[in-house]
């Protein structure tokens, strides 16, 4: 009677993890870690294994363990959709169907070239790139499918056949990386493709070990299989050996993973302080930061010479010298919203004569994409036509971006700026463009002409 108590209470305590799993993914969804469900989930298949052992000594046949690995079963299943489709932390969109057939759309969400994403994680592992995206997209996808592996062998027979698994975990793997770029949920890999399969098969194949997979069967379905103890004490030796290499793996990633964020911040992110020494404001405008497109000034002359921006306590620069650091990748833009914020007066001023272009694009289930752009001078010798990506805004159902006419020489020329959204759909402006002696530009809008 005793172990039937406590073969309820271990089934008791996995169902209230499992709750307490499922509340804490829908609750923080956007900040959960794969790392705390990991931990809850051995934790919870471990109370369902104890509940299984103990009811079936109660019971004395062998029953509720294969009833568990029914249950270890579909807890895969629906932690591997949740991962693959509906996780946001890792990007993920949800059943939001997009038109795969959009080459727009095909051109960044598809790789078709054997290891050209891995060697990029490979590269960015001891980088700036957060190491747990390197280690979710190199070692996760590498992981992902090895239980499946493990629940195909134990619980359908055919499986055991690898001219029968082969197929079926390849058409698995390719119905998730399909759906993901259906759903955009993900991109279609080609890399995530073949390190989902060797993961799966490596572990196809290590079961495949008659020794393992006897054990595995002694384990899970209660048989009695014999094994030798050496051959026990190697089994129990590896698996050991794997799980301290994964541990120290992960141990590793987090100190890098905070390592990185911290060096991040520190480059991108810097604590600033203004320290302003002007005791006067003397008439004029001082220019203190110029770049392609714009000259930014002081409303009082000389302002800058006093001006001094310090990093973090650390070091304090003057604010030219600062822009121009390259040790912090902190650019005008959001130098100019930092005025702002503490009300600190600049003037904005383009050094050249710019269109202002607004093109609509489609809602896609409440999302929108930057449609592509491209700009034709029929006399380039006259104008250069550069686009502002500092200046462009997607809000509600329209794109907007400042187009810059720098005059070269005095003369005429055609302008014309094509735009083409996610449903191939031409938006096309054309303008009349003339420079003068003075290299001053004027141009003439023709879109309403006749």
């Amino acid at each position: 009677m005793f172990t039937k108590v406590l073969g309820y209470i271990f089934y008791i305590m996995a169902g209230l993890l499992l709750i307490f799993l499922s509340g804490l993914i829908i609750l923080s969804n956007t900040y959960l870690s794969f790392k705390l469900p990991l931990i809850l989930g051995i934790f919870i298949c471990l109370f369902i294994y104890l509940g299984g052992l103990f009811l079936s000594k109660y019971l004395n046949n062998k029953k509720p363990m294969q009833i568990n690995l029914k249950i270890y079963f579909i807890f895969y299943l629906v932690l591997l959709i949740y991962y693959t489709l509906l996780a946001s932390l890792y990007g993920r969109g949800g059943f939001r169907i997009v038109n795969i057939f959009n080459m727009n759309y095909l051109k960044y969400n598809v790789n078709l070239i054997p290891f050209k994403t891995i060697k990029q994680f490979m590269r960015g592992f001891n980088s700036l790139l957060n190491a747990e995206t390197v280690f979710l997209n190199l070692f996760g996808n590498f992981l992902i499918l090895m239980p499946m592996a493990f629940f195909l062998r134990l619980l359908f027979k055919k499986q055991n056949k690898f001219k029968i698994f082969f197929p079926t975990i390849f058409l698995i793997v390719l119905a998730i990386e399909f759906t993901q770029l259906l759903t955009a949920s993900g991109r279609f890999d080609i890399d995530d493709f073949l390190l989902n399969i060797l993961g799966a098969i490596l572990v196809y194949g290590i079961l495949k070990i008659d020794c393992v997979n006897k054990l595995i069967r002694n384990i899970f379905l209660l048989e009695k299989n014999h094994i030798s103890k050496k051959k026990i004490i190697i089994i129990i030796g590896s698996f050991l050996t794997i799980i301290g290499l994964l541990v120290s793996i992960f141990i590793y990633e987090d100190k890098l993973s905070k390592y990185n964020n911290d060096e991040f911040n520190r480059i991108h992110n810097p604590i600033l302080t203004i320290i302003d020494k002007n005791k006067d404001c003397e008439e004029g405008q001082d220019l203190f930061y110029e770049d392609e497109f714009y000259k930014y000034y002081f409303p009082c002359a000389k302002q800058s010479a006093n001006f001094y921006i310090e990093v973090m306590d650390d070091k304090t620069y003057l604010l030219k010298d600062f822009l121009n650091n390259k040790t912090y990748n902190y650019g005008i833009n959001r130098l100019l919203d930092y005025f702002d914020a503490n009300k600190i007066d600049y003037l904005k001023e383009n050094k050249y004569e710019s269109i202002n272009l607004k093109v609509k694009i489609p809602n896609k289930d409440g999302s929108f994409t930057t449609p592509e752009r491209k700009v034709v001078v029929s006399n380039p010798e006259v104008i250069e036509a550069k686009f502002d990506s500092n200046n462009q805004r997607l809000e509600e159902n329209n794109f907007e971006i400042k187009l810059e006419l720098i005059p070269k020489e005095k003369g005429d020329t055609k302008l014309t700026v094509t735009f083409i959204d996610v449903d191939n759909k031409k938006t096309i402006y054309k303008y009349k463009v003339t420079v003068d002696e003075d290299l001053e530009v004027k141009y003439i809008d023709e879109n309403n002409s006749d």
